[in-house]
Parts: structure tokens; C-alpha cells; sequence
């Protein structure tokens, strides 16, 4: 296939994903049929359907396209930061503040987040392949150079992954919250639990 050819393809896969993305928005993954995204794209199903298998998989692919952007949004605030503590803070506070921002993609499918995000295996597998090893890496560093305890050393992956899942987990229920009215937190008080990590990676 020629560049110009895969060009076009994307081209028109991300013109669907747009058009789905404003439809999942603002009516859900359930009521959105891919007739209406058909209609949207000004294309017909059966073209629709030459790049996609069902509205979900389109759901999948925004939701990739919005983690790897998270991701790297993440990782060029981080090279910013000079130290492994600081690059820490920078993890935890993006992740809250810029999935804040992502999260118009978690609120409009609220009651059926679960089924389109925590049981998708693909896209939990892709994301955290690139968090974990973003954190992994800053737990290296902040060994190496004297600033964490060298006492974790055999333990870096199991950090990486509970730190990871932790803020996760963090950002999932802040944005619960947001939804339905309850959160009063300020996202810049993340700034907390990262002194605690620290702490404790010190010691």
C-alpha cells in the first residue's frame, strides 16, 4: 500500500473517529447507532464499516489515541523537570489534571465507563505498557543518583505498578466524583501524596 493510499485511509478513519467522538459526547456509546455516524461523516455504513467493525471499536481506538496523547503530554512536562522527585510530582499531577481534561471521553459513557474502559484489555495493556515504564524508569533514576533508596532496588517493577494503578485509581474516582456532582478536591493538592511517596522512597 502506497503512502498516499495509507494517507487517504487515515484521513478518512479519523474523520470518522472525530464525528463518532462528537456523537459519543453528547448522546453515549449506547444511543449513538452507526447509522447516525454514517450521516455525520457523510459517507454511507457499508463505507463505514470497511474501517470499522462496530461503534465500540471506534470507542477503543479514540480512547488509544487519547491515552497515548495523556502520554505524552505526561513525558514532555517530565523532561522539563532536573530531578527524580520532581519528575514524580510532575507524573502524579499530570495525570490528574490532564486526564481531567481526557476525561471528556470517561463522562460520556458515566454508566457504562467499565464496559468500555477497565474491560478493554487492548487498550489497558497499551497504556499501561507506556505509564509503567514512564514511572519505572523515573524510580530507576531516582535510585541511581542517590535521591531514592537503594533498598528498592528489587522492587522497581512492583513500584512502578502500584504507583501507577494507584494514581489511576485516583484519577478514575475524581472524575466519578466530577460526574456526579461530589468532587470538591483540588486537582493541585496531588502535590500530598507524592511527598508521601517520596518519603517513603527516601527511606
Amino acid at each position: 500500500m502506497s503512502d498516499t493510499t495509507n494517507n487517504k485511509t487515515n484521513e478518512i478513519k479519523d474523520d470518522i473517529m472525530n464525528v463518532a467522538k462528537e456523537l459519543f459526547i453528547r448522546y453515549g456509546l449506547k444511543k449513538t447507532t452507526m447509522d447516525e455516524i454514517a450521516t455525520g461523516t457523510r459517507k454511507s455504513k457499508t463505507t463505514i464499516y470497511q474501517y470499522f467493525n462496530n461503534k465500540e471499536e471506534i470507542l477503543e481506538l479514540i480512547l488509544i489515541s487519547e491515552g497515548r496523547s495523556l502520554m505524552n503530554s505526561i513525558m514532555k512536562e517530565i523532561n522539563k523537570d532536573t530531578n527524580s522527585v520532581s519528575e514524580l510530582k510532575t507524573y502524579i499531577r499530570m495525570a490528574l489534571n490532564e486526564s481531567k481534561k481526557k476525561i471528556l471521553l470517561y463522562s460520556l459513557v458515566r454508566g457504562e465507563l467499565k464496559e468500555a474502559l477497565f474491560n478493554n484489555y487492548r487498550l489497558k495493556n497499551e497504556i499501561d505498557t507506556i505509564e509503567i515504564e514512564l514511572v519505572r524508569n523515573i524510580l530507576i533514576n531516582g535510585i541511581n543518583s542517590g535521591q531514592f533508596s537503594s533498598k528498592f532496588k528489587n522492587h522497581i517493577d512492583q513500584l512502578a505498578y502500584f504507583i501507577t494503578n494507584f494514581t489511576r485509581g485516583l484519577v478514575i474516582q475524581l472524575v466519578m466524583d466530577d460526574v456526579t456532582g461530589k468532587n470538591s478536591h483540588n486537582y493541585e493538592d496531588s502535590d500530598i501524596f507524592v511527598d508521601i511517596f517520596t518519603k517513603g522512597l527516601k527511606d
